[in-house]
Order: C-alpha cells, then sequence, then structure tokens
C-alpha cells in the first residue's frame, strides 16, 4: 500500500493510466494532482513534507548542514533557447519562467537559468537548509565563515524563504536556501 512517502511514484502511476486513455498532462501537472489528492496546496509543499523530519535533527559535524543541493544557478543570453536546450535536448523538466529565469528540475536538484547579456561562470550552488536556518547560520559562524542569511519572501508556497551567500577560500559563490515554517510578523 502506497503513502504520501511514494508521491513520486504515484504521479508517474498516474500520468502513464491517464495516458492509456488518452488524457496526456506533464510530469509536473501529475505531481500537482497528487499532491492535492493529499490535500496539500501544491507539490513542493507535499515534497517538503516527505523528505523533512518532525524534528530538525542536530547538526553534529559539517557534513550534517547539507545533506543535498537545493539548486544550482546557471547563465544563458537568451531564455527561449535555454529551454530548448535544457528541456528539449537534454530532456529535463520544465517548472517555470519568471522575470529572467528559467527554472527546470534535474532529479532532486532545480536548476535556475539566469538570462543575462554577459552570462558569468561560477554561479552559485545552493545548499538546502530547509527547516533549520538558524541552525545552520550558527554552525557556519562557529566555523568561522561570515554568513547572514536573510528572508527573502514571506508565507511564499507555505513557507518563509531564506537566502544567505558566502565564498568557498578561493571565491566560488555558494549559499544556502531554506524553507522556513512561516514566522509570525510582530
Amino acid at each position: 500500500m502506497r503513502d504520501f512517502r511514494d508521491a513520486k511514484a504515484m504521479a508517474r502511476t498516474l500520468r502513464s493510466s491517464l495516458a492509456k486513455y488518452g488524457a496526456e498532462i506533464t510530469h509536473a501537472q501529475s505531481l500537482e494532482l497528487i499532491a492535492q489528492t493529499f490535500g496539500q496546496e501544491s507539490w513542493n509543499v507535499l515534497a517538503a513534507k516527505t523528505k523533512a523530519p518532525s524534528e530538525p535533527l542536530p547538526i553534529t559535524k559539517s557534513a550534517d548542514l547539507f545533506p543535498r543541493l537545493a539548486q544550482v544557478e546557471l547563465g544563458c543570453t537568451d531564455l527561449d533557447e535555454a529551454r530548448a536546450f535544457y528541456c528539449d535536448v537534454l530532456g529535463l523538466e520544465f517548472i517555470d519562467t519568471f522575470g529572467d529565469s528559467l527554472f527546470v528540475r534535474c532529479g532532486e536538484v532545480s536548476l535556475i537559468v539566469q538570462q543575462g547579456a554577459n552570462p558569468r561562470r561560477g554561479r552559485p550552488i545552493y545548499f538546502s537548509g530547509d527547516g533549520r536556518i538558524h541552525e545552520v547560520t550558527q554552525a557556519l559562524r562557529d566555523q568561522g565563515v561570515g554568513f547572514e542569511p536573510r528572508r527573502i519572501a514571506r508565507n511564499h508556497q507555505g513557507h518563509d524563504v531564506w537566502l544567505g551567500f558566502f565564498d568557498d577560500p578561493w571565491g566560488n559563490p555558494l549559499a544556502v536556501l531554506a524553507n522556513m515554517p512561516i514566522e509570525q510578523q510582530a
């Protein structure tokens, strides 16, 4: 018997079953339908709930800080060409476009392809700090890393979103991106 932890498999089964009856939907649409089935407002909310422990685990060593990548940022000069390459050529799942950014999914990792006149190399790698931004901040400070995240969005898809940047010793940009419980405004 499947439960919410099997949501991705359920989405694949739903998409395949609907195709047998001539109803074609995208993978993203099937994920959203499964999320709605479990009473969640979006796939992102359900996915966060399937991965997040009920209580944040204590940070005991550096490897505990970053159990997985959240997203990787790349550059391009043309969003239409970028979508054609990443979605059509590479076969990555299209998520959305927003402003000058294209969002695609590569397994568990989101790729953000940002348009610019002179796209630079050395884009940030975003580590996930979901549910633990304050613990991650303190752990990085304890290791001598200058790190000051800030809330960049309130109540975005059911979370407050926090983001902070820092560099490795060679100047490569790194970041921590975290979906956090919504904090009540004072």
